[in-house]
């Protein structure tokens, strides 16, 4: 917004005092955005749930601002945004955007100072595009890069953002093992050996022994596997609706989106529902929640935290209820899962697979029992006749 500032020339003349009406010379004043919707932005924020903690700062650098430089609230900007994140198990991600927002709008930049309500459009629409760079270091050492794409526009009360992540770097080996497992398959069959005949009584016997064979033949399968991690390819969507009359001094948004990663080689897929809500108390104080449909994204199926968005200059404006305008939503960082590349976590992937087949025989013997096979004649003893 530009000022011209008139100098009255004091002329002192021989009737006294005159002033020319007349400027002698005019300067023109650039004068910067209101610190309210313009300038750096520094945060952090820490976010849990039951099986992890994860610790961000961040910078949001707009090095071009237009926003009110036409006498309208309409402009853009340009900005870099570097993000740094931590997790209690030791995994670190950093990540690099450069963004570009521009916001639509014919308000003029007084009744925007003034803090004057002009309707559910009357602040106008914004739209913005940003790219990303995103490095990440896992609990394994493993080391993967990504590149991020996203998309956004909004009015005062409703945002939708779309975010694109593109793995750079190829999955990593973090170890081998084997697993065997055997299966058993046993056959009989059995024979009747009849043994010699033999004289009991008056009586020819015969006894018999029944002789069993069993077949085992074991097969043990044996399968190699390659424990890895890679980074995920997927997107996430997000509408972000923002509750009237509650954001005369705080801002209240519902939040609701889907999200889908998978993995390239192995089988991990995360995808599902979420919902959520973000209060803003303060302009500079922001909590959060959210509820997913699936616990494989962050170990459990809610995530919660606090987040902090100081800007660098007007800190007194970001420590007191107000009505917020669009504009500040234009300083404030990417919504986007760059907390850490999501990673295919403990996955495996067979790389061998052998056989072998051992059989063993046995042979056991039960009595059969004795039967009686014939008669043992008696011979007839001759009479001696007298001569």
């Amino acid at each position: 917004m530009k000022i011209r500032i008139a100098t009255l020339l004091l002329v002192i003349s021989s009737g006294g005092f005159t002033f020319a009406g007349s400027p002698v010379f005019e300067k023109e004043v650039v004068v910067e955005p209101d610190p309210e919707w313009g300038g750096p932005i520094l945060g952090g924020g820490v976010k849990a749930n039951a099986e992890l903690v994860d610790g961000s700062l961040f910078l949001v650098y707009p090095f071009m601002n237009t926003i009110g430089d036409g006498g309208t609230m309409g402009g853009s900007i340009a900005y870099f945004e570097p993000y740094l994140s931590w997790g209690d198990g030791g995994d670190v991600g950093v990540s690099l955007g450069l963004g570009f927002r521009h916001l639509f709008s014919n308000q003029s930049v007084e009744d925007a100072l003034n803090n004057t309500n002009p309707g559910f459009f009357g602040e106008g629409v914004f739209v913005g595009a940003n790219l990303f760079l995103d490095y990440g270091q896992t609990v394994s050492d493993n080391e993967f890069w990504q590149g991020g794409i996203g998309l956004e526009a909004g009015t005062r009360y409703v945002e939708v953002r779309a975010n694109g992540y593109f793995p750079i770097t190829d999955d990593q080996t973090m170890g081998r093992f084997s697993e065997s497992t055997s299966s058993s398959r046993s056959s009989s069959s059995s024979r009747t050996v009849l043994g010699a005949p033999t004289v009991q009584g008056s009586n020819i016997v015969q006894s018999s022994t029944v002789r069993t064979t069993t077949t085992t033949r074991t097969t043990t399968e044996t399968n190699n596997f390659e424990l890895f991690e890679e980074a995920l390819e997927g997107w996430d969507v997000e509408l972000a609706v923002l509750v009237p009359g509650l954001d005369e001094s705080m801002d209240l948004k519902l939040l609701g989106g889907y999200y889908s990663y998978s993995g390239d080689r192995g089988s991990t897929d995360f995808e599902g529902w979420k919902v959520g809500a973000e209060f803003r108390p303060l302009p500079a104080v922001v909590f959060h929640g959210t509820w997913f449909e699936t616990e494989d994204l962050y170990d459990d199926t809610w995530l919660a935290g606090v987040r902090f968005e100081v800007p660098l200059e007007g800190i007194g404006n970001s420590l007191r209820s107000r009505r917020r305008h669009l504009a500040e939503r234009l300083f404030e960082p990417v919504h986007r899962k760059n907390s850490a590349i999501t990673t295919g976590g403990v996955e495996t992937d067979p790389t061998g697979h052998g056989s072998s087949t051992h059989v063993t025989t046995t042979t056991s013997n039960h009595p059969g029992g004795t039967k009686v096979i014939g008669m043992v004649e008696e011979e007839e003893e001759e009479q001696e006749r007298p001569e």
